[in-house]
Parts: structure tokens; sequence; C-alpha cells
């Protein structure tokens, strides 16, 4: 598969399920579900994803709700909004982001194995959707 970059989601698409991928993904739309990759995905200033993302690098301009795990490492981008549990091991927050949960920084280099099956349940007690 090409590693370039691969529009998955308009901003008028909405998807529910599992994504795989090789290679720069943006979505813009709305998606619900799992999606992993060892490269980037740029979550669009317009999208809303709900689940659990395992990407190598993630850039937020949108919003993320649920568990993220980027092993290389995050960058939220102004107006993004992230509610749920950050796993990384670099982290870039600009000003105007909002970032509702808990941030675990990591080793570099280290993936997690283990994520909660729903990734809501990962969510303190204190964070409202």
């Amino acid at each position: 598969m090409n590693k370039g970059m691969h529009t998955v989601l308009g901003p008028e698409a909405r998807f529910e399920g599992s994504l795989d991928f090789e290679g720069d993904v943006r979505i813009d739309g709305f998606f619900r579900g799992d999606i992993v990759s060892r490269d980037r995905l740029i979550v669009g200033e317009g999208a809303r994803i709900e689940g659990t993302i395992r990407v190598g690098t993630l850039i937020l301009n949108g919003v993320v709700e649920g568990v993220v795990i980027a092993t290389q490492g995050a960058e939220l981008e102004s107006p993004g909004r992230l509610v749920g549990e950050l796993h990384t091991p670099s982290l870039q927050v600009a000003r105007g982001v909002v970032l509702d949960g808990t941030v675990h920084m990591m080793n570099e280099g280290v993936e997690l194995a283990v994520v909660p099956e729903d990734p809501m349940e990962a969510q303190s007690p204190l964070i409202s959707g």
C-alpha cells in the first residue's frame, strides 16, 4: 500500500467499525470504533471520533472521545478537544485545546498492549461525556 495521504472520511461522512491503515490518513467526518496504524492519523477540525485509537502519531484538530495510544507522539492543535485517556511518549498542546481526562507519558518506543475493551470504562468517573 502507498504510504501517501489517504482521506478516509469527508466532512459529511459517518462510519462505524474498524479501520487499519498504512500511511497518513485524515478524517474530517464522524467515526465510531477502533483505529489502528503505526503511521499518522490527522483528525480534521470538523471531525468527531469515538472509540479507541492506536496510532504512531496523532494530530488532533477535531474531537476525540475515548482512549488514544500514540506510540510516537501526539499534537493537539486548536480547536481540538480530547476527552478520555491519552498514552504517548511525546505531547504538544496548543493554546485553546481542551484536554479533559488522563495523560500517561510512556517511555519512547514502548507500546501499550492492554487497552480496556470499552474505552468509556477507562475514563475517570469525574469525566462526563
